[in-house]
């Protein structure tokens, strides 16, 4: 009993001691989502089915059945942050594939991490896009340099 004694002081001891790797809460910024649009694309796949010689050894022959086409959706968006346009890109490529539910002009959040943009949903989850271009806005003039003109 006793060296259980001594070896829960001990652990107590050095628990200060280890950082915590709880996650911190994610950072989300606001920002105006100016744009958003899709383009389709086809995207053709081939199968092949093989076939065992009749005697039944490892020589295959592969014949090429018809073609299956189906299509990716590429979505785009421009999103305005205080002094930031960025313009990313999403792909849609399977039937499980998130939609993109955001109406253009409304509010949107959003947070960055390397070359990844990744958009608030509405139920809490996010939505991965790719960084394409980043453009730095320059503020327009304010109200009083344009009383001062006057």
């Amino acid at each position: 009993m006793k060296k259980y004694a001594i070896l829960i002081m001990i652990a107590l001891s050095l628990a200060p001691a280890f950082p915590s790797y709880a996650a911190a809460p994610k950072q989300y910024q606001s920002a105006l989502l100016l744009d958003m649009g899709f383009e389709i694309q086809p995207i053709t796949s081939y199968y092949s089915t093989k076939s065992v010689s009749k005697h039944g050894n490892h020589a295959y022959s592969f014949e090429t059945t018809r073609p299956v086409t189906h299509d990716i959706r590429h979505y785009n968006f421009i999103i305005k942050s205080a002094d930031i346009l960025y313009q990313s890109e999403y792909s849609a490529k399977y039937v499980w594939s998130h939609k993109p539910q955001w109406i253009v002009g409304d509010p949107i959040e959003f947070r960055i991490d390397g070359d990844k943009i990744f958009l608030k949903k509405a139920d809490g989850k996010e939505l991965k896009t790719f960084i394409v271009k980043r453009v730095r806005v320059q503020p327009g003039p304010s109200a009083a340099s344009e009383a001062a003109k006057e």
